[in-house]
């Protein structure tokens, strides 16, 4: 036992610790009863020596406390005291506790009384057993019975139960009897049970069932009835008699039957279509042959005729192995023991590669089976199964081919090329030799693809590819990794100075030029190159290192090679403690997430934000992604960080539910990670932890080219998200490679339109029609569409105008800590510009005016900087020619067209003339010196500039009134 000693007395302590010990038991030790208390708490002792006079807490208080503590055991306590008035022992047992000894005591006592507690806990324990034992006993006794009730219940709810007494007198029907059988319950009482007779059964059949139920044994079969209406109905029957205890004979019996009515009939249909059934053999695709029980061909379909050349009145009573010659492999015709093998009693399917030879020799691949055929339980025949997989074979051999090899180029792939890489190992280890691994990077190859499009670069890659392979040997492989990244595996060399060689003579095959459609095209290209064993690792790191030394190449000016040597190894190594120190910072909670809102610029309302990492670093402060993100890159701490981001984001959005905000969060999400395989079940995981927050409410942001290497396991992966809810975007959509095939692939809800598009939209026609087509595309495939990168009022409005009412950006709000999003929400006010057209569309016709409006105010500005640089870069044809600018484009063509019946229309001219003039006046004395009256005039340019907005917003204003008016109008109209 585990005894609880509590004495503020260091020699009683000893003295009690002595005694308990001599009886061999654990021992607890405190000085007061608060920590008697405490130690009940925590430790559970069996028994519980207490004194009663003790600081902070006496043994009689403490004694209390602990008979209020919840203990699923029973702790006797004896209270050890000096005092030994009658009341104080009293107090003492009033406490709680079960025995009370004064001092001085003798140990033998206390040894005695310990053993009896013990003996009591023992009892009890036995006790407490017993009582458990005979609950559970009592508790299973409830549950047969319950079983008993529920299973008496459900067979008399689903089947058809009857009884009958010794004499086959019905005594009990179910309802499903009555129902069955079109009887009443009181019609059947008493009645015979050959009241149901059918006549389909013979006497036999009755005196063989009679026989077996009168000897006490079980029946079962299938009996057809007839109902009171006449009506044949077949049941699946059981019939149970029950015995006589003293004589063993039946005294009654029950039956219980299941209807089959449905499947007898069944039975008979599929009768009376056996013989339809070779008709319809005759004209499926599949060949079907049909032998005898010693193999002779008794029917042969047209497909069979075809593929073994035999037409069935040649065929018949011929010998299936004289008329379906097949093999295994085409070296092969020992067809008589395979054959043989096949014509049993066993349904077996033949070997795969069979081949089929016919009458002709034309030879077919075919998969099939052989099924055994039995009439009445006696085996006849059997019947040969096949179909012509010639076509399917070649296409496996082709997707076989296509699993090792690149699409585009026909080289080996990263697949091939590892199995080659242990080959090539293996051979330098057996024959002494080098193996050199060159890793190839075209140079400047995206300028190619931009310039001249993918297509272009795409015939390029193949066109390298195909002078690789004629420039290597045969034993040699050149691979492509994807992109512009080819690899050599070099095998046979002696030295350093061999692989030099063999590397220049691929630099001149690769160094002519190429002509494409009229383009000449001079390719250089960076190499590589590790070799083993001078670099004796695994082939993993071969390739790294020689994606090193490339790199390597690459910063020495490229179209050179470069070996992997140490300098790059430290390299990797600066960057592996970088990528530990990252590690680190996850671990020691330095990461934080900021959030930037995203806002329907149409209804003002917030739909969610995006969650962007920060680093708050030590020594450096607050770090952007871009100044630690690009070293994890591809490694498993991108992974960590990604989990990391995913489970604080649901924490966030389960605490701003807390706070009435039902916003979503959108995570970034590295391809790295993404394509990792266990990546949907880790997400699963995270949802789950979080059981409170909607999935949907999770949006997954991925670049579009994290689909180039597989698209198709890629768009699987997003549907596996999606399944569980969660929605995904495509970020910085256009930037990436084939976006428009990737589009209709990519089942993304959203698509981004990146920030670099959108901040030059105004400045930049190439940007803006970038930004309608994106809009337009997200229309036609039917997805959602943000914007990122809004920093102003022009640009959102342009924006909507467009189509496109979701956004994010600086001039709406910059990232900011979780605490302090709530407040911002709280105070947003949306642009007024924007609420302007909140509720209607507008014409793609006046985009101009938005164009024009954002050049002039910029055109305005570039005067005003003139005031801070000295001199003003503007033409003055630009200045004063009010005709020219594109507000002047506007104004006068389709503006005075569609608004010149507006009085805020008609007044924006003079304003407008009035500006030019200001502003050439402005720049005259700019040129000319006279900077102090060039301000004065500068300042009314500034205030018409300021009035002239002012107009323009209210003739927007009235335009969507007025448009609102008509529409209005149509509206009644049509109703």
């Amino acid at each position: 036992m585990k005894i609880l000693i509590a004495d503020d007395s260091p020699p009683d302590q000893a003295l009690l610790s002595m005694i308990v010990k001599e009886l061999g038991h654990e021992i607890i030790v405190v000085s007061n009863g608060a920590e008697a208390v405490t130690a009940v708490e925590n430790q559970q002792p069996d028994l519980v020596l207490m004194d009663i006079l003790m600081p902070i807490e006496d043994g009689l208080s403490a004694t209390a406390r602990i008979r209020k503590i919840e203990l699923d055991y029973w702790l006797p306590i004896i209270l050890l005291s000096a005092l030994d008035q009658p009341q104080n022992i009293i107090k003492g047992l009033d406490a709680g506790a079960d025995d009370y000894l004064t001092r001085p005591i003798h140990p033998k006592i206390i040894q005695a009384k310990i053993r009896a507690m013990a003996r009591i806990k023992t009892l009890q324990a036995g006790y407490n057993q017993a009582i458990e034992q005979q609950n559970q006993h009592l508790s299973h006794l409830q549950h047969e019975n319950h079983l008993h009730d529920q299973l008496r219940r459900a067979m008399d709810e689903a089947a058809i139960v009857v009884e009958t007494d010794a004499e086959g007198s019905i005594t009990y029907a179910n309802d499903k009897f009555s129902e069955i059988s079109g009887y009443s319950k009181e019609e059947l009482a008493g009645k015979n049970h050959r009241i149901l007779h059918s006549g389909m059964h013979s006497r036999d059949f009755f005196h063989d069932l009679w026989h077996t139920i009168s000897n006490g044994n079980i029946w079962h079969g299938d009996i057809c009835n007839k109902s009171k209406s006449g009506r044949l109905f077949w049941v699946r029957t059981t019939i149970i008699p029950f015995l006589d205890t003293e004589t063993g004979k039946p005294i009654s019996y029950k039956a219980i039957r299941f209807d089959i009515t449905e499947r007898k009939n069944l039975e008979t249909k599929l009768q009376l279509e056996k013989e339809r059934a070779e008709i319809t053999l005759a004209s499926i695709a599949d060949g079907i042959i049909k032998v005898d029980r010693v193999g002779q061909v008794e029917f042969m379909n047209r497909v069979a005729e075809e593929m073994t050349g035999w037409p069935m009145e040649e065929g018949y009573k011929n010998h299936i192995k004289d008329i379906f010659i097949a093999t295994i492999s085409a070296e092969s015709n020992n067809t008589e023991n395979y054959l043989t093998d096949h014509v049993t009693q066993q349904h077996r399917v033949l070997e795969p590669g069979t081949l089929l030879l016919s009458r002709q020799n034309n030879q077919y691949h075919i998969e099939g089976s052989i099924s055994p055929i039995f009439e009445q339980e006696e085996f006849v025949g059997c019947i040969f199964v096949f179909q012509n997989t010639t076509d399917k074979n070649r296409l496996k051999t082709e997707v076989e081919w296509q699993a090792w090899h690149d699409a585009l180029t026909s080289l080996p792939n990263r697949t091939l090329l590892k199995d080659r890489f242990n080959i090539a190992i293996a051979n330098a280890n057996r024959t002494d030799t080098m193996v050199a691994i060159c890793l190839l990077d075209l140079d400047d190859f995206k300028a190619i693809n931009d310039q001249f499009g993918h297509s272009t670069g795409d015939q390029i890659l193949v066109e390298i590819a195909e002078r690789l392979s004629a420039v290597i040997r045969d034993d040699d492989t050149a691979a492509r990794l994807g992109g512009d990244e080819f690899v050599l595996l070099l095998n046979g060399f002696n030295s350093s100075e061999e692989i030099d060689y063999a590397v220049q003579r691929i630099y001149k095959a690769l160094s002519l030029p190429i002509t494409l459609d009229g383009h000449t095209f001079k390719i250089s290209q960076s190499i590589g190159i590790s070799a083993y064993p001078t670099d004796n690792v695994d082939p993993d790191t071969l390739l790294r290192h020689a994606d090193q030394a490339m790199y390597q190449a690459k910063r020495l000016g490229r179209n050179r090679f470069s070996y992997f040597d140490q300098v790059s190894e430290q390299l990797s190594h600066h960057r592996l403690q970088e990528i530990n120190r990252i590690r680190q910072a996850i671990f020691n909670n330095e990461m934080v997430l900021y959030y930037q809102p995203k806002v329907n610029m149409r209804t003002g309302i917030i739909i969610g934000a995006e969650a962007l990492i920060r680093w708050h670093h030590p020594e450096k402060g607050l770090l952007n992604p871009i100044d630690f993100l690009p070293q994890i890159e591809s490694t498993d701490v991108e992974i960590v960080l990604g989990n990391w981001v995913i489970e604080h984001a649901l924490t966030e959005l389960q605490q701003w539910r807390g706070q009435g905000k039902n916003w979503s969060i959108s995570v970034n999400i590295a391809g790295h990670h993404f394509t990792q395989t266990d990546f949907t079940e880790k997400l699963k995981q995270a949802l789950a932890r979080h059981p409170e927050i909607p999935s949907n409410y999770l949006e997954l942001e991925i670049l579009e080219t994290t689909a180039l290497d597989d698209i198709a396991y890629v768009s699987d992966l997003i549907c596996e998200c999606q399944a569980l809810g969660v929605k995904f975007s495509l970020d910085d959509f256009g930037t990436g490679y084939s976006s428009l095939s990737y589009l209709k692939q990519l089942p993304a809800n959203w698509l981004k339109i990146d920030q670099s598009f959108v901040r030059d939209m105004l400045d930049n026609r190439g940007d803006m029609a970038l930004v309608e087509g994106i809009i337009s595309l997200s229309h036609v495939f039917q997805r959602q569409v943000i914007a990122e990168g809004v920093e102003t009022a022009e640009h959102g409005v342009l924006l909507m105008r467009l189509g496109c009412q979701y956004a994010q950006g600086y001039g709406i709000a910059r990232p900011m800590p979780a605490e302090k999003i709530i407040a911002w929400s709280e105070s947003y006010q949306p642009e007024e510009a924007w609420s302007i057209w909140s509720g209607s569309e507008w014409e793609l016709s006046d985009l101009p005016l938005l164009v024009a409006q954002h050049d002039h105010v910029r055109w305005i500005q570039k005067i005003l900087n003139g005031f801070d640089t000295g001199m003003v870069n503007i033409s003055d044809n630009e200045v004063i020619n009010h005709y020219e600018c594109r507000l002047g484009n506007w104004y006068y063509g389709h503006g005075k067209q569609h608004y010149g019946h507006l009085e805020s229309f008609k007044s924006l001219e003079e304003m407008h003339i009035d500006i030019h003039q200001l502003g050439h006046d402005v720049v005259t004395l700019l040129k000319s010196g006279r900077a102090e009256e060039a301000k004065k005039l500068a300042n009314d340019l500034l205030s018409l500039k300021n009035k002239m907005l002012a107009n323009l917003h209210e003739l927007q204003k009235q335009v969507n009134f007025s448009g609102e008016q008509a529409l209005n109008k149509q509206q009644q109209a049509n109703s």
